[in-house]
């Protein structure tokens, strides 16, 4: 139940975001993971055109009162219900966010799950490098920590 949540993964298609947010009531002092990509497929010509901004500024908007952090929506579904690699060899996740409890909540539940969380900045720019299309997505695996690091520092 959500009023009893502290953190919250929004992993809805991009079409019923608003009614599903709506549905649950109030979100206010949330954490919530935004998993969400402005598509409707998998395909290039499925991406929704949502005016050059990036898909969490808009889920931010509709959650007045939660903090938001994207992550786990850079890679299709497969990669990530594959489950992190085993311990010792941890698949780097991306993750950004505008507030930093909510950030190191989330990367603290990154590193439960075996990853190794990698900040990349704010909601609006880091949610544009590893958004959907962006140039940290669709790798078709999870990177090793290195390699996720230095790709995230040839865009800064």
């Amino acid at each position: 139940m959500l009023a009893e949540a502290s953190v919250v993964i929004l992993a809805t298609p991009w079409v019923k975001t608003p009614a599903a947010i709506a549905a649950a009531g109030s979100w206010a002092g949330k954490i919530v993971v935004d998993a969400t990509n402005n598509r409707r497929g998998p395909r290039p010509v499925d991406l929704i055109d949502i005016g050059g901004r990036g898909s969490s500024d808009l889920v931010a908007r509709m959650l007045p009162g939660a903090h938001v952090v994207k992550t786990f929506n850079y890679e299709p579904i497969p990669v990530f219900a594959a489950g992190l690699p085993a311990e010792g060899d941890s698949g780097a996740v991306f993750f950004s966010g505008d507030d930093a409890q909510a950030k190191a909540t989330v990367a603290q539940l990154i590193r439960d799950m075996g990853g190794e969380p990698i900040d990349v900045g704010s909601l609006a720019d880091g949610g544009r490098l590893h958004g959907m299309g962006g140039p940290l997505s669709m790798k078709m695996k999870l990177l090793a920590p290195k390699e996720a690091k230095a790709l995230v520092g040839s865009f800064r």
